[in-house]
């Protein structure tokens, strides 16, 4: 099953990335055959706009998620809501602030990201793309926002819709503005038209029954705001890195290059959303699941995850570069007929190619340690890789070999990357097998099952009860154990699994400092246990019966629904009964 959830999230977060990365590739095709060059080297000018709004969106949606993850995990739902809807009224104050903006003074920004010394036609197209995107940021940002969280809910369905309305409104938008001779203006504001209506559908899913958060206005709350901006912190890293390298490499290649030579960094900035869309499906699935099995400290769970991480990261990557860089020529054509910006643009897609497996593998690594808890080092990585390593790379090697030097920086900086993480995994393990002895181990012992039918049940629970006594319980409380993991077990198959589709439920059991921990994880129909033991009639003891035998012989019991998976936890406190 953790196969198959890594997949399906890895596919949902490619899906979405993709067809971004499509509605992008085809406003930047209208305009190098519309506006030309000038067109181009504005897009690229002006695209940081889009960074700082993204800036926000990552922030907020990546450290929702993990802070909505967490509360899921400690079963507590209301604490997760409440996080939702201060974020949700954090995000329209950021939308109506970055709105004023584009009304008054979109021309500072584009100072601010171009400087004085710029071609004036540029200079104007530039601001005529900034002002419609910086008035589109409301839908820009909660796309992002409520998508992620969307996705933690298991909002498949909801996630791929919104994604092809997204961009097949952009490529409507796209014709219209041909249509009309709209101009840059036209491109942003199409643009902004298709995430409105992403936006509409992604809403449309929270409006539903399915979700267990509602969109409400509420007075932010200081403490939740502050705990998701911290999860979020490596994102805000990343979203400055993506504002700062951009607008290094742009005078780089101002100072070093060519004009053409930005051009043709255009293109590549549109067709390299392709490969990025694979790293940033595997880095959501990896925050998403590195999150839960931290929180459940499944290590089981974290070792698959690394091994999905390298398998997909390295076969994914490489095919797609492959594909890439053979239909690199034709592809190029698409954009421009400038023999020498589909020249150089072809040099700089194929030597970014080359990064391409490596940056998914450092795109999940940061990820991953986001996931567990390790904000400090998340941010370090996305900081040594975007701004260290990359800005140094690209300044040597503009230096020496001009244009081409600036478009090898983006693959070598992404290589150079990887080899100091596996170098800093290498030195942390050879240190922690150092210090690491007998006494100090943490006495940890599992026990997982599949469970297929109600004879799975019963035989599971006969193991649970000789897991339990093989551990030093007593017989009452292996008893005890055993009754619970058969209701539970029995009641998921009963209630779940009748809807005549392949189900799957899964076990574990593990028993660590002091106390065990009871959990069961199935693909059935959503059933929140807690909330039907609450609606319980005390006086009718014939009802509900296996709910009343497991709240009993619990300690505590908890329920989340995430991914589109139940999760019960049941807690023991072993010896104490």
């Amino acid at each position: 099953m953790e196969k198959h959830i890594f997949r399906r999230l890895v596919a949902a977060g490619f899906i979405k990335s993709l067809t971004l990365s499509i509605a992008g590739m085809i406003d930047c095709i209208i305009v190098g055959h519309f506006l030309g060059a000038s067109g181009l080297s504005a897009m690229k000018l002006a695209m940081p706009v889009f960074s700082v709004l993204s800036l926000f969106s990552s922030i907020l949606s990546t450290g929702l998620s993990v802070a909505v993850s967490r509360e899921l995990t400690r079963g507590s739902r209301d604490r997760a809501i409440a996080t939702m809807q201060s974020v949700f009224t954090f995000c329209v104050f950021i939308a109506a602030l970055s709105m004023l903006i584009g009304f008054v003074c979109p021309s500072a920004l584009t100072v601010l990201l171009a400087g004085k010394d710029i071609d004036m036609e540029v200079f104007r197209t530039a601001t005529d793309y900034v002002a419609p995107i910086l008035i589109s940021a409301l839908p820009l940002i909660l796309y992002d926002v409520l998508g992620t969280l969307a996705m933690l809910e298991g909002a498949d369905r909801h996630m791929r819709v919104a994604s092809v309305v997204l961009l097949v409104a952009n490529v409507a938008g796209d014709l219209v503005v041909v249509h009309m001779n709209a101009g840059m203006k036209g491109i942003a504001a199409a643009t902004g038209f298709s995430y409105l209506c992403a936006f509409a559908v992604v809403t449309c899913f929270f409006f539903g029954k399915r979700s267990m958060f509602r969109l409400k206005l509420r007075m932010p709350e200081a403490g939740s705001l502050w705990n998701v901006t911290v999860l979020g912190l490596p994102m805000l890293v990343r979203g400055l890195c993506g504002i700062l390298w951009p607008m290094a490499v742009n005078r780089l290649m101002i100072r070093y290059g060519t004009m053409s030579g930005l051009a043709a960094l255009s293109i590549q900035d549109a067709i390299h959303y392709l490969p990025a869309a694979l790293c940033s499906g595997i880095a959501s699935a990896t925050l998403i699941l590195a999150g839960i099995y931290a929180g459940e400290q499944d290590r089981e769970g974290q070792r698959n995850l690394n091994a999905s991480i390298i398998k997909w990261s390295m076969i994914g990557g490489t095919l797609i570069s492959l594909v890439l860089a053979i239909a690199a020529a034709p592809l190029l054509r698409l954009f421009s007929d400038d023999e020498e910006i589909l020249a150089l643009g072809i040099s700089a897609l194929r030597l970014y190619l080359m990064g391409v497996p490596f940056l998914a593998l450092n795109f999940a690594s940061a990820a991953y340690l986001q996931g567990v808890g390790k904000n400090r080092e998340a941010g370090m990585v996305i900081f040594i890789n975007h701004i260290l390593i990359s800005i140094s790379s690209a300044f040597v090697l503009a230096k020496f070999f001009g244009t081409k030097g600036i478009f090898a920086s983006y693959g070598i900086c992404e290589v150079i990357m990887t080899g100091v993480l596996l170098i800093n995994i290498a030195v942390v393990l050879f240190l922690q097998r150092r210090k690491r002895t007998p006494e100090k181990e943490e006495q940890k012992t599992e026990l997982r099952k599949s469970i297929q039918s109600i004879e799975d049940a019963v035989e599971a629970s006969m193991q649970v009860h000789r897991f339990c006594l093989e551990n030093g319980l007593n017989s009452r409380d292996a008893h005890n154990i055993a009754l619970c993991t058969e209701e539970l077990a029995v009641n998921s198959i009963e209630h779940g699994f009748n809807d005549g589709k392949k189900h799957n439920l899964e076990l574990r059991v593990v028993i660590g400092e002091g106390r065990l921990i009871l959990r069961l994880r199935d693909d059935g129909r959503r059933f929140d246990l807690v909330e039907r033991y609450k609606m319980i009639n005390p006086d009718d003891p014939t009802k509900n019966i296996g709910l009343r035998i497991v709240f009993a012989k619990a300690d505590e019991v908890k329920y989340s629904s995430a991914l589109s998976l139940n999760n019960v936890c049941v807690i023991y406190n072993a010896g104490q009964h």
